[in-house]
């Protein structure tokens, strides 16, 4: 563990990524840092493990999906049911900025690093 790495503190976080290498590196990430950590590589997958799970703290989300929904539409679907629910979108598009992002959402800039997420992620969490 690096020095400065904020760690968990028994935290869920749903992460939502379709490039199945990059959701499997934010999954080990998030698992060595000590967060439970579900995934899904879609918003209907998403929605199934939402239903399922009701623990979850946080929806990690890149804003770029395929199925027909972004990951902002998949958040605010998730929040009609749990308005506490916490997100925290991740891109490496240049055009995924803040403008088509909900007012107020946090974005973690593709490529990041560990600590990057670490910070961003303890961050969210505890606004």
């Amino acid at each position: 563990m690096a020095t400065g790495e904020p760690q968990a503190r028994g935290e869920t976080v749903l992460v939502v990524e379709d490039n199945e290498d990059l959701r499997h590196l934010v999954v080990t990430f998030l698992s060595r840092l000590g967060y439970q950590v579900l995934e899904a590589c879609d918003g209907a997958t998403a929605n199934e493990v939402l239903g399922r799970t009701p623990g979850v703290d946080l929806l990690l989300s890149d804003v770029m999906l395929p199925g027909g929904r972004s990951g902002p539409e998949i958040v605010a679907e998730a929040r009609r049911q749990r308005p506490g629910l916490k997100s925290l979108f991740m891109s490496g598009c240049a055009g995924s900025g803040p403008d088509q992002l909900p007012e107020g959402a946090t974005l973690l800039q593709k490529p990041f690093t560990k600590h990057d997420l670490a910070q961003k992620l303890r961050a969210v969490l505890d606004e």
